[in-house]
């Protein structure tokens, strides 16, 4: 597993991060036995919001990205002009899970095993077993006011 670092020094940076990360994943990505997945890490306010926010625009995505944290899960279309083998966009937020029970009682197992899914997860310890091989995993590291590092790292299957 590799790990590339990523120096971002603002909201506009890591939203621009996150819609040119996607632009690229839909240029290469190929269907798989699942979701394409990216198990954002990080403390609260370390920007993994902001990247979902870009990642969503970068995949054609039109409608505002709202915080998931108390609905566990928010679902999006994935315009079909983007060219794209995903249908689906679906932005979770684990936080509140106390258990790997709690995310099969909320079927993000179900989201999980779609291949035609692409899926953010913020807070992804709890359902790292439901997480595949080949997930991308970002981890979010404030360190500045502004300033955050992202640690990228993607087991190839």
């Amino acid at each position: 597993m590799e790990t590339v670092d990523k120096k971002i020094n603002s909201c506009q940076e890591m939203k621009k991060f996150g819609a040119d990360l996607a632009g690229n994943v839909l240029k290469s990505a190929g269907r798989s036995s699942g979701a394409l997945v990216f198990a954002l890490e990080g403390e609260l306010g370390a920007g993994k919001t902001q990247f979902v926010k870009g990642f969503a625009q970068g995949l054609g995505i039109k409608q505002p990205i709202l915080s998931a944290t108390f609905v566990i899960w928010r679902p999006y279309k994935i315009p079909s002009q983007s060219k794209s083998n995903f249908n689906n966009f679906f932005h979770l937020d684990c936080y509140r899970l106390e258990s790997l029970t709690d995310a099969y009682t909320v079927r993000i197992d179900k989201i999980l095993k779609n291949s035609a899914n692409i899926a953010a997860i913020e807070w992804p310890q709890v359902v790292v077993r439901l997480i595949p091989t080949d997930a991308w995993h970002l981890k979010f590291i404030i360190t500045g006011k502004n300033q955050r590092t992202v640690k990228i790292q993607r087991m190839k299957n």
